[in-house]
C-alpha cells in the first residue's frame, strides 16, 4: 500500500454471457499465467465480493477465470506458487481471501512479476511541439 487511493484490479479472462458457474468453479490467481473464459455474472460477483472485503483486498491485482478450460496463456510461463492460486471456494467472498498485495508479490516473487510499462505516453506539450 501507500499514500493516495487504494485499488483492486480484477482482470477477467475472455468474457461470455453464460450464467454464473458458482464460486467452486471459478479460479482466481495472481501472476498473469492462466486464462480461460468467465461469465460476466461471475466477474460481477467476484468484483462485489472484492469491494466488500475492504482493506483486505486493497492494492491487489488478480486474474479471474472459469476453472473449466483453464490453461496457461503460454506454455513457457512458470507454474504459480500455491499461495497465488485460489480455487474451489465455497463462496465468492472466500475466493479473494489471502490475496497478496502487488508490493508483496514483487518482493516475494521478483522473477515472476513483470512491471514493464514501456515508454509511456509523452506529455501533450511534446506532442504539440512536434507539429
Amino acid at each position: 500500500g501507500g499514500p493516495g487511493l487504494s485499488y483492486s484490479i480484477v482482470r477477467p479472462g475472455g468474457l461470455n454471457d453464460k450464467p454464473s458457474v458458482g464460486s467452486e468453479k471459478v479460479h482466481v490467481s495472481q501472476g498473469d499465467v492462466y486464462s480461460s473464459e468467465i461469465s460476466r455474472e461471475d466477474v460481477a460477483l467476484v468484483t462485489v465480493a472484492t469491494l466488500l472485503k475492504g482493506k483486505d483486498t486493497d492494492f491487489t491485482t488478480f486474474e479471474l477465470n472459469q476453472a473449466e478450460g483453464l490453461g496457461k496463456a503460454m506454455k513457457s510461463l512458470p507454474d504459480l506458487p500455491s499461495e497465488l492460486v485460489h480455487a474451489g471456494a465455497k463462496s465468492f467472498d472466500a475466493l479473494v481471501d489471502g490475496l497478496l498485495t502487488d508490493k508483496a508479490i514483487k518482493e516475494k516473487y521478483p522473477d515472476l512479476i513483470n512491471d514493464f510499462r514501456g515508454d509511456g505516453i509523452p506529455p501533450i506539450e511534446t506532442l504539440l511541439a512536434s507539429k
